[in-house]
């Protein structure tokens, strides 16, 4: 090979090289189904700032891609401040695909934060007529209403077009709790109870319970037995009942019916009214309940005002207060207490009053998906003096 030849060679090789290098060097461009992967991953995760940039770098390349619209309305609504901006968002995903339905379920979403309800009514009507024609979309937006707490919503469809058979709105729909409740009494004796109680919640607005309650007291054994439900016709307005009965007439009610009606008044607080109906050897209790919680995340703070007569036909005036603080959906503590009176009997046909006041602490810890822990103390007084205290331990698990 002539010299020349060889460094036009060499020159070759190297150019080669080093555009190799540089090719390498270059750095990878995400492509639309990264960045959209990793945008919803985002989401899932809790971090709505970073997917909502990841959603402007779609859109910034096409303003009409509607899944990036619907994703960054989602991001948007973590912040009711920013709740007209994710409607925005919905409605323009929802005009260019008038079939696609969580751009309905984010638009109604959005309204409620806004405080429009009727609003929100309309626009889930809008999307149930929108997708009338198309049977797998309609129950794709049933089981969005669903998940998104729209029950009016979710049962009309529901009704209209059949869920298939294997669909699962709950993933571990039953659960059981068992408790035991050891009271020590300033005279050394105790009051036990123990409590098995087995939940079935078919729907998010739809559960019911049974129970069975031994209790001792005083050298003896009673035996409680009930049931209950709950329902939520919407977000705003549940309805529950439980109902407990004994085996014979001693300490505890021969029945007891506890039915209470709760309305979500704001986002996050909740009234209930209801009452505690108690049916004894030598009478009926008639207690009414009017109750207030507000909720921030899953951490509360809750007070109920219960008045009216026992069986004897003696006011009953008391009032309870509790906090509960929830850290990571895991663990959680909570405190609280009452006052009130109690009515007691004296020598002869008369009664009296006694002032009755508690104070608790509960703790509990979730391990698991299917299994949780708890446990309560507390201490009661009566007239100002040490009445009893208080344990309480049991467990939930779910299946």
């Amino acid at each position: 090979m002539k010299p020349y030849a060889c460094v036009r060679v060499l020159v070759l090789y190297a150019a080669m090289h080093w555009s190799g290098m540089l090719l390498f060097a270059q750095p990878v461009v995400p492509t639309y189904e990264d960045r959209m992967t990793e945008a919803l991953e985002l989401r899932r995760q809790g971090h709505a700032a970073l997917a909502e940039k990841l959603y402007d770098t779609v859109l910034r390349d096409n303003p009409k891609d509607v899944d990036a619209l619907v994703g960054r309305g989602f991001c948007r609504l973590g912040d009711p401040s920013r709740a007209h901006e994710a409607l925005n968002d919905f409605r323009t995903a929802a005009a260019l695909a008038p079939r696609y339905a969580d751009a309905y379920i984010g638009m109604a979403r959005a309204c409620e934060l806004k405080g429009k309800r009727s609003m929100a009514t309309a626009i889930l009507k809008d999307g149930i007529n929108a997708l009338a024609t198309d049977s797998a979309a309609s129950r794709y937006f049933a089981h969005l209403c669903w998940e998104n707490s729209f029950f009016p919503t979710a049962r009309a469809v529901d009704k209209a077009f059949k869920p298939d058979p294997g669909r699962a709105l709950i993933a571990r729909p039953f659960s059981a709790m068992a408790d035991e409740s050891y009271d020590r009494l300033f005279n050394d004796d105790t009051w036990w109870v123990s409590s098995l109680v087995v939940q079935y919640k078919p729907r998010p607005d739809l559960q019911a319970w049974a129970a069975a309650m031994p209790v001792g007291r005083y050298q003896r054994t009673d035996f409680l037995a009930g049931a209950g439900a709950a329902f939520r016709y919407d977000k705003f307005l549940s309805l529950t009942y439980e109902g407990l009965f004994s085996d014979k007439a001693g300490f505890c009610p021969v029945q007891k019916h506890r039915p209470l009606v709760l309305y979500a008044l704001l986002r996050s607080t909740v009234l209930g009214l209801g009452a505690d109906l108690s049916a004894y050897a030598d009478g009926w209790a008639r207690l009414g309940r009017a109750e207030i919680t507000q909720y921030a995340g899953d951490s509360y703070a809750h007070y109920a005002f219960i008045a009216g007569k026992d069986n004897v036909d003696q006011n009953i005036v008391a009032h309870v207060g509790d906090m509960q603080y929830v850290r990571d959906g895991k663990f959680a503590i909570g405190f609280g207490g009452s006052y009130g009176n109690e009515t007691a009997d004296l020598v002869g046909s008369e009664y009296t009053q006694s002032l009755v006041q508690s104070i608790f602490a509960s703790f509990s810890f979730v391990i698991n998906p299917l299994v949780a822990l708890r446990t309560t103390l507390g201490r009661e007084w009566r007239d100002h003096d040490s009445f009893r205290t208080m344990v309480n331990v049991g467990t939930t698990v779910n299946f």
